[in-house]
This record gives structure tokens, sequence and C-alpha cells, in this order.
């Protein structure tokens, strides 16, 4: 129904299909913890719980195949196109939250030791291979045309290989800090 970025007013329409969409990622034992409407119009964001990274791959390609199943049953079209032609509405985009833990205790090594950082030695080494890498491994993160177009000043999306702290236009967003278990890096 057009712009509601965290309406309540269109969830009684939204709200039959989100609940079935939450039922079958629970049976398929995708590890869901939110889903909500975003910006644009029939826009949604799906949020799960952090997993080893070759499980999460698995994981998205399973979300993305049953999210299209499941909505074309009941006479919707999902797609995962980052900028479809809706002129005036922020595009769509995925995030990839990272973070580094211990083989042997399951700690967070991103996390800081001061608040003079806003990572740890190693979690500030991931970030650097991450910038390093950023250009090859762009055509991996965003492999369309429509991706592309997304990378520009001002848009919720990355204009430029730069890391930042809790900042949105950052292809690499810094979040949590010292004491906090879930400190990790958003790759946008």
């Amino acid at each position: 129904p057009g712009y509601s970025y965290h309406s309540e007013t269109n969830m009684d329409i939204m709200q039959p299909l989100l609940s079935t969409l939450a039922d079958v990622y629970e049976q398929l034992d995708l590890p869901l913890r939110s889903i909500e409407n975003e910006y644009a119009p029939g826009q949604l964001e799906c949020t799960f719980t952090a997993q080893p990274a070759s499980v999460t791959a698995d994981n998205y390609i399973l979300f993305r195949t049953a999210t299209r199943q499941v909505c074309r049953r009941h006479g919707y079209f999902a797609s995962f196109m980052c900028k479809p032609a809706f002129e005036g509405y922020y595009t769509s985009g995925w995030h990839l939250h990272q973070s580094l833990a211990d083989a042997a205790t399951g700690d967070n090594v991103c996390m800081p030791d001061s608040d003079a950082a806003y990572l740890s030695p190693a979690g500030n080494a991931h970030l650097a291979g991450l910038l390093e890498h950023a250009t090859a491994a762009t055509v991996f993160s965003t492999p369309t045309i429509n991706g592309y177009h997304r990378f520009r000043p001002n848009s919720l999306a990355p204009d430029r290989a730069a890391w930042s702290h809790d900042h949105r236009g950052a292809m690499l967003r810094v979040l949590g800090g010292v004491g906090d278990p879930a400190t990790r890096i958003e790759n946008r």
C-alpha cells in the first residue's frame, strides 16, 4: 500500500502472510529473529540468529527459495531484486553481519577490551582484510547491475569502500563495543 516504514496501519494486511512465512521458517529450522515492514511498498526485513558461515550460506538459499514458493502459493511475488522500478523509494539490499568466535570457547573475539577501540586487534585485522578485498568481493556481494545502482550517496547503501562505527552509509559498519558479546561488522 505504499511508503509505510514500520507503520502498524498496514500490518493487518500483511500479518497473515508474515505469520505463514514465520511458521514455514520455523518448520525449516531457519533461526528467524524478526520479520518487519521496511521502507518501500511490500519491502520486508528478515533477520536471523548468528550461525557458522557455512550454515548461514545454506540457510540463505533455503530462505530465498522458501520465501518465493510460499508467496507464490498465496498469490504474491517475492523478489530479492535490489532496485526495482519504483521511483522515490529506498532500494532493497542485504546486510551480512560478521563476527569471529574463539573455536575453543565460542567467545566473540571482535569485542574490544577498552573504550579506546571499536574492535579488538583480531576484529581490526578482519576489518582490514574486508577492506583490502572489497573491490574484488563486490562481484560476489553485488552480482547484478540493479545491485550496483544502489551504490549512491544518501541511499542507505555504501558509495565507497570504507568503514564507520554505527553509520548506515558505510560499506562496513562496526556495531557493539566493550562488554557487548554481539560486537560485529555489518557488510552493507
